[in-house]
């Protein structure tokens, strides 16, 4: 999130609300390609490699492959 001069407090709490959301699609999207053996979710990309962070951003990302994102 930058620091930036808002107009308005909503606009404020409208970009947190945007960082939360796109961190809930990654997490989603991360559990859902790369499930741990243990079962358990990613919480952040903690141990997680590029090439599989990189998967991430194109399957939720790629307008080309994925209409939703």
């Amino acid at each position: 999130m930058s620091y930036r001069k808002y107009t308005t407090w909503n606009q404020a709490f409208a970009e947190a609300n945007e960082v939360a959301a796109k961190h809930k699609l990654e997490m989603a999207m991360t559990n859902k390609l790369f499930p741990k053996a243990d079962g358990t979710k990613w919480e952040n990309w903690i141990g997680l490699s590029q090439e599989c962070r990189d998967e991430v951003y194109n399957q939720c990302y790629n307008i080309n492959t994925n209409k939703a994102g």
